[in-house]
C-alpha cells in the first residue's frame, strides 16, 4: 500500500513539474525560414499567441509581420525579438487597426519590435485586467502612438515613440525614460480616476505632458500625480483637472513652452523647475476654482511654487491670476526677470486692494503681491465699487441750470464739491442740505 502512495507521489510531482515546464515553454515565430531549427515554430504571431500556455515567451525572428496580434484573455505571455540587435516589424494590416492589443491580459510585455500603425493607435492597452504589463525598448510610429484605457500598473519605459502616449483613465501608470514625439497625456474616464501615475526622465519633442483629472459630478479627479526629470520643447506641462489634489510637478526642464497649473488644481507643488523661451508665461498659476454645489467642494490654490527658474519668455516669468473663488499660493525662492498678478516672491510685496470700477481707488478686498494685479488698486477706501465716477475726492453731482427745478439731493460720502468747483452757468442745488451755508459738506446732487 506503501509503495503504491508513494508511486502515486512520484507520478504526481513529475505530472507538476512537466504543467511547470511547458507553462515556460519558449515558442517561436519566423515568417522568413524555419526558426533556426527551434521548435515549436510558427508563420505568424498570432498563431503562436494562440497556442501558447500561461507564462509562456514567444520570440519572433527578423522579418515584416502584418498582422494584428492580440492578447485577449488571461495569459501572462513575454513577446521579443530573437535577435536585439535586429528588430522585427509588426505592421497594422493595410486596412488600418492596431499593431498590438492587449485587453484584460495582465503582465504582458512587449519587448524590442519595430511597430507600426498609420491610421491608429500602434498598441492599445485596455481594461484594469491588463494591470503588469510593460511597454519597453520598441520603436513605434503610429498616427496615435500608443493608447491606453483604463488601466492600472502599466509601464511603458525606454521606447522611441512618434504619436504620443494617450491614456483615457489611468491609474499607477509608469512613463519612464520614452523619446516622444507629440503628446503625453492623462485625462479621467467615467471608469478611472487619474490617481498615482508617474511621468519621468522622458524627452517631449513637439507636444506636451498634459494630465487633466475629475468632472462636475465625481468625486475623483487628479490625486498625487508625478511629472519630474522630463525635458520638453515646444511643448508645456499642464496640470489642469477639473478637480486636483497633492501633484507634483518637480526638476523639469522646458523650453518654447512653459508650466501651466490651472483649473481645480489644490496643494500641488512646483519645485526646482527651469523654464524659457515660452511663447506665452513661463510659469502660470490660473485656478479658476470649482463651483459651490458641483461635485466634491474642493477648489483651486494653496499651490506651492519654489526654487524654479523662469526667464525669457514672451508673457511673464511668473504669473498667478488670483482669481476669485480660489485660494492664495505661495511663491519662494524663484528666479525669474517679471512677475505678473498675485506673484508674492520678492523682498518686500504691495498689498492690493481690488478696484472693479477701475477708478484708482479699491475696497476691502486685499491682497499681496510684487507688482500691481489687474483690477487692483494701491489705495482704499472706495465708496462705490461699481461706479468709477464716485470716488474719494471726486464728485459728478449734477448742477442744475439758474431757474430749472430742484431735485432732491442724497448724501454719499465721496460727494463733496466747492463753489469753485461749480461749472459755469450753474448754482449750487443746496437747498436740501443739512448745512446750505458749508457748500464744502454739501451731499451729491443727483
Amino acid at each position: 500500500m506503501r509503495r503504491v502512495i508513494l508511486l502515486g507521489l512520484i507520478a504526481g510531482c513529475a505530472g507538476a513539474a512537466g504543467m511547470e515546464q511547458a507553462a515556460a515553454q519558449t515558442l517561436y515565430v519566423d515568417n522568413v525560414a524555419d526558426c533556426a531549427g527551434l521548435a515549436p515554430c510558427y508563420p505568424t504571431i498570432t498563431e503562436a499567441v494562440n497556442a501558447s500556455a500561461a507564462s509562456g515567451v514567444i520570440e519572433v525572428f527578423p522579418g515584416v509581420y502584418r498582422e494584428t496580434v492580440r492578447f485577449d484573455g488571461t495569459r501572462e505571455l513575454v513577446l521579443r525579438g530573437h535577435d536585439p540587435a535586429v528588430p522585427p516589424l509588426i505592421a497594422a494590416p493595410e486596412e488600418g487597426g492596431y499593431a498590438v492589443v492587449i485587453d484584460a491580459s495582465p503582465s504582458t510585455q512587449i519587448l524590442g519590435f519595430v511597430l507600426e500603425a498609420p491610421e491608429a493607435a500602434a498598441i492599445w492597452v485596455s481594461i484594469a485586467g491588463s494591470a503588469g504589463s510593460v511597454i519597453r525598448g520598441n520603436l513605434i510610429k503610429a498616427r496615435d502612438g500608443v493608447n491606453l484605457r483604463n488601466v492600472a500598473g502599466v509601464t511603458i519605459a525606454d521606447n522611441t515613440i512618434d504619436g504620443g502616449i494617450y491614456a483615457d483613465g489611468g491609474r499607477s501608470l509608469s512613463i519612464e525614460g520614452n523619446r516622444i514625439r507629440g503628446d503625453v497625456r492623462i485625462d479621467e474616464s467615467p471608469g478611472m480616476h487619474v490617481m498615482d501615475n508617474r511621468v519621468s526622465g522622458n524627452t517631449v519633442r513637439n507636444g506636451s505632458i498634459v494630465i487633466t483629472g475629475g468632472n462636475p459630478h465625481s468625486a475623483g479627479g487628479a490625486i498625487n500625480n508625478l511629472v519630474e526629470s522630463n525635458l520638453v520643447i515646444d511643448g508645456s506641462v499642464r496640470l489642469v483637472p477639473y478637480k486636483g489634489r497633492d501633484n507634483t510637478i518637480r526638476d523639469n526642464r522646458v523650453r518654447g513652452g512653459g508650466i501651466e497649473v490651472g483649473r481645480g488644481a489644490l496643494q500641488t507643488l512646483v519645485e526646482g523647475n527651469f523654464v524659457s523661451d515660452s511663447p506665452g508665461d513661463g510659469i502660470r498659476a490660473w485656478s479658476t476654482g470649482v463651483p459651490p454645489g458641483i461635485g466634491n467642494p474642493w477648489f483651486g490654490g494653496r499651490n506651492t511654487f519654489h526654487a524654479n527658474t523662469s526667464v525669457e519668455n514672451a508673457g511673464c516669468d511668473l504669473n498667478d491670476t488670483g482669481l476669485p473663488g480660489t485660494y492664495p499660493n505661495t511663491w519662494s525662492e524663484n528666479r525669474f526677470g517679471t512677475s505678473c498678478g498675485f506673484v508674492t516672491d520678492c523682498p518686500s510685496p504691495g498689498i492690493w486692494y481690488r478696484d472693479g470700477d477701475e477708478d484708482g481707488f479699491g475696497t476691502t478686498g486685499q491682497r499681496a503681491a510684487c507688482q500691481r494685479p489687474a483690477g487692483f488698486a494701491d489705495t482704499s477706501g472706495d465708496c462705490d465699487d461699481r461706479n468709477a465716477a464716485i470716488r474719494p475726492g471726486f464728485s459728478t453731482r449734477h448742477h442744475r441750470r439758474a431757474g430749472s427745478p430742484r431735485r432732491r439731493a442724497r448724501s454719499h460720502p465721496c460727494a463733496i464739491i466747492s463753489i469753485a468747483q461749480r461749472p459755469a452757468g450753474t448754482m449750487m442745488a443746496t437747498d436740501d442740505c443739512e448745512y446750505p451755508r458749508r457748500r464744502m459738506l454739501c451731499p451729491e446732487y443727483v
